[in-house]
């Protein structure tokens, strides 16, 4: 088909027609219309999709438009009642409404109501902090230690109160101070503290008494005391520690074991027969008189376990017999025989000992034909044994009255005692005795020693005697002026109480020896000195003793020095003189004179004299101050004036004057008026700085503060978020001052600074504040940090 330019151009409808082929009849040429295209279309698209769209609502919105099929436009709304604009909310009656004034908000304390109408928060009070994010406010609560409810005292402390504002005290040791011998550290006495006994040597027992069953052995009660057991008199340990008791098998005893000399412990039940011997000779003897019946084997007839022999008329006298005796019988008593005991001793040093048992003069009496025994024995005293035939038994049978004789031969010695030395290995010098030289004096030398039976007496009480000790001047201690002026008395130590090869004793010898002293002088004469105007010197003197003094210029000063020289002692007496600028037609040499002291004390004190002569002069020299000014403080509010030596001077500048005399620099600051000076001490007080002219320069660095003087007002402190809030505090009654912007009006006006204290730094925070304002009373408002008033007005 061809195409035709000329048909005009229009919007189809769906009614209009569309010339096509038709495929199903031979492409036969026909005509469609468009909604005929839409319809097949839509149903070329498959079954179950969406035909058409419609919107139901509720009674809140309305929908217009619908429903579409093809193409199209639904229009939605709101159907509330009311204007909707930037003061007005949709209610939930769908309706556009303006807020009620009432914020509907209730704040309630303890659960009881303050207000159901807040209007504002205002947050005060330490430990809290208010911050904002566009219209989000965060309130912070720092974190707080648990209140306390309450204080109770404790050992040593006073309280004022147990709650609200206390007063703690201290009610028990409230320092610590030394006495006599007591230092304390640290030396207030408070915090730890440390006690230190002063002054104290050992040996600070003064006096030993030994007690009960003790004895002194060496030494005294007061020096060098040995104490030991007390082995004999009637105080020895045993009787002292003398508890009358029957001693039982378990019981102990002390022995000196003889193989190792140790004191050993055994009990009653295990001393060996053995280690008695005498007990067992005298137990043998007296068994061997008993009749004995160990070998009855027959129980036709009561053993006998005793025998008595008497008379048929005694036996028929006892009324009860016993069947365990044996009982024999006489028809008359059998005669009596007494013996006789006559001891023979012929033992050599029997001085040292003694016989124990039976004694010469001892008798025993029985009947005839029947046994007798007699037995003697020796015994050494301490420090002696004895060999020999004891013990003696003697014995027979009674057939006559006669004396008997028992013979002791034997002797008795004295123990071996081997010997001991003890020696005195050094004499020490007490007091001053050891600062002189040693060829002043002699004393006896260590070495000396003495020899006696070990163990024999060695103390205080005699080891004076075996060591004696002397302490003398020789000629050339009395020549050289010393003398003896307090008693020479020796001591000793190290005496132990008996001789032993290992007793080392020491002696000291104490007292005090002095020596005559000489004096020295010099004269110094600077009568001849001469200076300069503003010229000063010094003369000064020294001798060996190191002591240095100054002259008096223009005058003759005698120095002594005082018990200085020994005889024959070197002396010598320097002088000088110096000055405190340049100098000319002085004689500096140091002046020297010196000698030796006289020992037979008719020369007096050696004198000399020291002259000096020439005049003094003085160059000129310069002397500068400089100054750093770091005051703090308004444009011309305060002024600096300078002097030197009480004259008027510039600092920086350089003032000439004599070389070596005094530059006294000072200043003073004046306030203007209107300002005030806040310095820590309250003023600027003139501080001088001091040097001499040629000398160094001096620095001055000056610091303070110096502030506008502030007008006293008053003020309500609590801050409010509008001015409504701050006139409803009472009136004011916190002092406020103020640094004015212009005048000096007491009220508070725009453009005031607002300071909490007269001269500190502390500025009003932020805020409504109920103020003393023009007209009356009416509120200030602050809005920086600075303290600065921006508006105010009446209440």
């Amino acid at each position: 088909m061809s195409i035709i330019y000329s048909y005009p151009t229009i919007q189809p409808t769906v009614d209009d027609l569309l010339i096509g082929t038709d495929t199903s009849d031979d492409n036969a040429t026909k005509s469609f219309t468009i909604q005929s295209l839409v319809s097949l279309i839509n149903a070329a698209a498959g079954s179950g999709t969406v035909t058409s769209v419609q919107i139901a609502t509720d009674a809140f919105l309305t929908a217009t438009g619908g429903p579409i099929t093809d193409a199209g436009t639904i229009t939605m709304g709101l159907t509330a009642t009311g204007t909707p604009d930037s003061t007005t909310f949709l209610r939930g009656d769908n309706q556009w409404v303006v807020p009620t004034v009432s914020a509907g908000i209730s704040v309630l304390t303890g659960g009881a109501s303050l207000t159901s109408n807040v209007q504002s928060f205002n947050f005060t009070g330490d430990g809290l902090t208010a911050s904002t994010i566009g219209n989000n406010v965060t309130i912070a609560v720092n974190a707080q230690q648990q209140a306390l409810t309450g204080l109770a005292a404790g050992a040593g402390i006073e309280l004022s109160s147990t709650t609200g504002n206390v007063t703690i005290s201290n009610s028990g040791v409230r320092q610590i101070v030394g006495s006599s011998g007591i230092t304390v550290s640290p030396a207030g006495g408070t915090g730890i503290v440390t006690l230190n006994v002063q002054n104290q040597t050992s040996g600070t027992v003064t006096s030993v008494t030994p007690g009960p069953g003790l004895a002194l052995l060496s030494g005294t009660s007061t020096e060098n005391p040995n104490i030991g057991i007390s082995y004999t008199g009637n105080q020895n340990y045993i009787i002292e520690g003398d508890d009358v008791a029957i001693a039982a098998s378990t019981d102990k005893v002390m022995f000196n074991q003889a193989s190792s000399n140790d004191v050993k412990t055994s009990t009653l039940a295990t001393i060996p027969m053995t280690a008695v011997s005498a007990v067992k000779t005298y137990v043998d003897a007296e068994d061997a008189k008993a009749v004995q019946n160990d070998t009855d084997i027959y129980s036709s007839v009561a053993e006998a376990q005793k025998i008595i022999t008497l008379t048929d008329a005694e036996y028929l006298n006892l009324t009860t017999k016993d069947g365990n005796t044996l009982y024999i019988t006489t028809a008359t008593a059998a005669t009596q025989y007494t013996k006789t005991l006559s001891v023979v001793n012929n033992i050599t040093g029997f001085a040292n000992g003694s016989l124990t048992g039976d004694q010469t003069g001892a008798t025993l009496t029985g009947a005839a034909g029947s046994n007798w025994s007699f037995t003697t024995d020796v015994s050494a005293d301490t420090g002696y044994s004895y060999t020999g035939n004891a013990p003696v038994t003697i014995s027979g049978t009674f057939d006559s009255t006669a004396t008997v004789t028992s013979t002791l031969t034997g002797s008795i010695t004295q123990n071996s005692v081997p010997n001991c030395t003890s020696t005195l290995t050094g004499v020490t010098l007490g007091g001053n005795l050891g600062s002189i030289s040693s060829s002043y004096y002699t004393a006896t030398s260590p070495g000396a020693t003495s020899t006696a039976a070990c163990s024999s007496t060695l103390n205080s009480g005699n080891v004076a005697s075996i060591f004696p000790v002397t302490y003398t001047l020789t000629s050339a201690g009395i020549t050289a002026g010393y003398s003896i002026t307090t008693p020479i008395t020796v001591s000793y130590s190290g005496a132990n109480g008996t001789y032993s090869n290992s007793a080392s004793i020491t002696a000291t010898v104490s007292g005090a020896v002095t020596q005559t002293l000489y004096d020295f002088a010099v004269n110094i004469d600077l009568t001849g000195v001469t200076t300069d105007s503003g010229v000063t010197y010094t003369a000064t003197t020294g001798g060996a003793s190191g002591t240095s003094n100054a002259a008096t210029p223009g005058a003759v000063t005698t120095f002594i020095t005082s018990n200085f020289g020994a005889p024959e002692a070197d002396w010598e007496e320097i002088s000088n003189v110096s000055s405190d600028g340049n100098t000319s037609g002085l004689n500096f040499t140091t002046q020297t004179t010196s000698g030796t002291m006289l020992g037979d004390g008719t020369s007096g004190s050696p004198t000399t004299t020291h002259t000096y002569t020439g005049n003094i002069t003085s160059n000129t020299g310069t002397a500068s101050m400089s100054v750093t000014d770091t005051i703090t403080a308004p444009a011309n509010s305060y002024q600096v004036t300078y002097t030197l030596n009480g004259a008027s001077y510039t600092s920086g500048t350089a003032e000439s004057g004599p070389i070596g005399n005094t530059a006294q620099f000072a200043y003073n600051i004046t306030t203007a008026s209107g300002f005030t000076n806040v310095d820590a001490a309250g003023t600027f007080t003139p501080i001088s700085g001091q040097t001499t002219f040629g000398g160094s320069a001096v620095s001055l660095a000056l610091s303070g503060n110096i502030i506008q003087t502030r007008v006293t007002s008053g003020y309500n402190s609590t801050s409010h978020v509008t001015s409504f809030e701050a006139c409803q505090e009472p009136s004011a009654g916190t002092s406020l001052y103020l640094e004015k912007a212009s005048g000096s009006s007491s009220y508070v006006q725009t453009g005031d600074t607002c300071y909490t204290t007269a001269t500190g730094n502390s500025v009003v925070a932020a805020g409504y504040y109920k103020a003393f304002v023009s007209g009356g009373t009416g509120w200030m408002r602050i809005t920086g940090p600075t303290g600065v008033v921006q508006s105010v007005g009446n209440c």
